[in-house]
């Protein structure tokens, strides 16, 4: 899905959605091996910027403001991860009002905590021991699962932010097109 939107970010033109797909693809590389989409910034970036040549400042303004949006998937990831280990372990799901206290007070602290390689999974390790009763064993699964998955996510990230800078863009053109148009029937 994300190619679809780079391909509604460069207007719906296939060469323009494929190239700026290329530019975007080593920050892809650099956010797959540092789990880090801070770290991959600048590279995301500079590939927005190539791929918004009328105006860079909103590629600057769409990849700092969602450098870290992949934080909200992880409120969602981490536990289902959770749900699939305990009922593999248990044999069944925990009461539902647990597992609601424990996904709030995930979602909680995924907005509270630093966004670093595989810190998600370290914020959460109390919540899984004292509202699902994870052991050992479960809770070194969920940190393996967790550490295996960061880098797609990451990846995923700054490849979405790229075209999601492109999108911005065309909405700020949109916008722009109709002030135009609006400002030229008033002096008319």
């Amino acid at each position: 899905y994300i190619t679809f939107l780079y391909y509604v970010g460069s207007g719906l033109n296939f060469k323009k959605a494929i190239d700026s797909i290329k530019n975007a693809l080593p920050s892809c590389v650099v956010g797959f091996s540092t789990m880090s989409s801070v770290v991959t910034m600048p590279v995301t970036l500079t590939a927005a910027e190539k791929n918004i040549s009328e105006d860079p400042q909103i590629a600057r303004v769409a990849i700092s403001t969602t450098v870290n949006c992949h934080d909200v998937g992880e409120c969602i990831s981490l536990p289902m991860i959770a749900l699939t280990i305990y009922f593999i372990n248990f044999g069944t799901f925990p009461p539902i009002e647990t597992y609601l206290v424990f996904a709030m007070w995930v979602a909680l602290a995924q907005f509270g905590g630093v966004s670093v390689p595989g810190g998600s999974i370290v914020i959460i390790l109390p919540f899984l021991s004292e509202h699902l009763n994870f052991n050992d064993e479960m809770t070194s699964l969920i940190i393996a699962l967790s550490i295996f998955m960061d880098p797609v996510g990451t990846a995923n990230n700054v490849f979405g932010n790229g075209a999601f800078a492109m999108i911005i863009n065309r909405l700020n053109m949109f916008v722009s097109g109709l002030k135009l148009k609006v400002a030229g029937k008033k002096t008319a």
